[in-house]
């Protein structure tokens, strides 16, 4: 038994047992708030909606996350850990197989909604969503030396891994405002042959 504001509680579990189904709903939560993000914008997202979307109240959501601007750094944080592990996957081919796997990357979140996502986050100025979008500069190198190996480049990982990420992020900027898949594709390839020529 338990007792809270004064009645008691009585749990069909053991307390430990409770507060592990309490912590194992923080993940859940913030992949349903990723995925309601992803398919309906920030002007459709909110609490109740990712409550619901969750299957739980608004007020676990809460007790995961404190805040909206909280959960939404949560999200820019996974949406930035997910684009880097498929650049990363796409970089583990060499040459030009590597470059092709990399614009499909870009093509698939523009068509899945997760591209639209991610710049609606970077538009935020809320330092707890800022917090999530911001890679750590071992991120970049990873991505950096995928690059350089992927491509027998001899330069600086660090800066391919930043200048990398730049260029990914203006092409699929360049389909979110619009652009024509070929011509956006064609100005994707000429950007590798001028950097790499």
């Amino acid at each position: 038994m338990r007792s809270h504001k004064g009645r008691e509680l009585k749990l069909d579990c053991p307390v430990s047992q409770f507060q592990n189904i309490l912590v194992y709903m923080k993940l859940p939560i913030a992949e349903h708030a990723k995925s309601l993000l992803i398919e309906a914008g920030l002007s459709g997202w909110t609490l109740e909606a990712v409550a619901l979307r969750a299957g739980c109240a608004k007020g676990l959501v809460a007790y995961h996350h404190r805040t909206r601007s909280a959960l939404l750094g949560a999200v820019a944080a996974q949406l930035r850990g997910d684009r880097l592990r498929r650049r990363g996957a796409a970089l583990e081919g060499t040459g030009s197989a590597a470059i092709d796997a990399l614009w499909t990357v870009i093509v698939d979140e523009h068509r899945s909604g997760e591209s639209a996502a991610w710049f609606a986050l970077l538009a935020s100025r809320d330092p707890e969503i800022r917090l999530g979008q911001h890679a750590p500069a071992d991120e970049a190198t990873l991505l950096g030396r995928r690059m350089v190996t992927a491509l027998s480049l001899e330069t600086d990982a660090v800066a391919v891994g930043h200048t990398t990420i730049a260029a990914l992020d203006g092409f699929a900027a360049a389909l979110l405002q619009g652009g024509l898949v070929e011509d956006v594709r064609d100005a994707y390839h000429r950007f590798w042959l001028g950097l790499l020529g």
